[in-house]
């Protein structure tokens, strides 16, 4: 360990990486501009909180954006083995969770973003294995 260690911070100090680090951190204030896609990502998580608690609602969810294909991406990580039960946390995690908080941040961003222009993943926890995908109405099979 006493041999590691000092190579280690060694390495650490000499390493390219952290020799290009700026020691200056950036002003909070700065503007950066975000897609709106990127907005809604960032924002949703928060009322997602707020209402699944209210609709007693205890998987995680994880939000991104894809640039790819412009579409919103919610990974619902369920327990949840089949297709069927999936599915059904799928349409109660919409009617509960996702709908209230669309209306919610359509009003407060002043837009209007719709289902359409999400794709909803049901993934089991335990596996990994992503169930189904709900995408434009539509549910695939993973």
């Amino acid at each position: 360990m006493r041999v590691i260690l000092p190579y280690f911070l060694v390495c650490l100090l000499l390493s390219p990486a952290v020799a290009q680090v700026d020691a200056k951190v950036n002003d909070l204030s700065q503007p950066h501009q975000l897609t709106l896609g990127q907005m809604y990502a960032l924002s949703m998580p928060q009322t997602f909180t707020a209402l699944m608690k209210v609709a007693n609602w205890d998987a995680p969810v994880l939000t991104a954006y894809d640039t790819d294909s412009n579409l919103l991406q919610i990974d619902i990580l369920g327990l949840r083995t089949n297709i069927d039960e999936a599915r059904e946390s799928v349409e109660d995690f919409r009617s509960k969770v996702l709908g209230p908080s669309l209306s919610y941040l359509n009003q407060t961003l002043s837009k209007k973003i719709d289902e359409t222009q999400m794709r909803i993943l049901y993934t089991n926890r335990q596996s990994g294995k992503t169930l189904l995908v709900y995408e434009k109405g539509t549910y695939t099979l993973r």
